[in-house]
């Protein structure tokens, strides 16, 4: 099975724009091998159903995988849980400023473009680097970014 994407502002078939409206989130058209005939679907080209998804307000929408990890905030520290947020697209490592103490936080200014054009401005980042500990051996070393991201705890960059 092929997918095919359309992007919204990109759609020029005009049986794909009927379904499209303020609401629609994404367009794919995949093909059926089924054998579903062009009269029981709306198809926008022989062979193709298109579908259009369109996000709901009380939809919890996954934001790719994630883990349970361990954050230290010094090395001998006790360790905090959080859930890590990987595939998310992000430029750099953002924790929300809830999950590390007050005192690990120092103010910085970050300024970043996001995908529709907007700036996303930040003003905590981490006083040292903070240990993300995936899996008891696997560690990362980093200064992560703090702002209050969509309620969740961290998403890895």
């Amino acid at each position: 099975m092929s997918f095919r994407y359309h992007a919204l502002s990109g759609i020029n078939d005009e049986s794909l724009r009927d379904d499209v409206n303020p609401h629609t989130t994404f367009m794919i058209q995949d093909s059926d091998d089924s054998g579903l005939s062009s009269e029981s679907s709306d198809y926008s080209e022989p062979g193709l159903p298109s579908k259009a998804y369109q996000a709901t307000s009380g939809s919890n929408l996954s934001l790719g995988p994630q883990v349970q990890v361990q954050i230290l905030v010094e090395k001998y520290s006790r360790p905090i849980s959080a859930i890590a947020y990987f595939d998310t697209g992000v430029h750099s490592t953002m924790m929300n400023p809830r999950v590390l103490p007050p005192n690990a936080w120092k103010k910085k200014d970050n300024e970043f473009l996001t995908a529709d054009g907007q700036i996303f401005t930040t003003n905590l980042v981490s006083k040292q680097k903070t240990d993300i500990q995936f899996f008891p051996t696997c560690t990362l070393w980093t200064h992560v970014i703090g702002t209050p991201i969509l309620d969740k705890d961290i998403l890895i960059g």
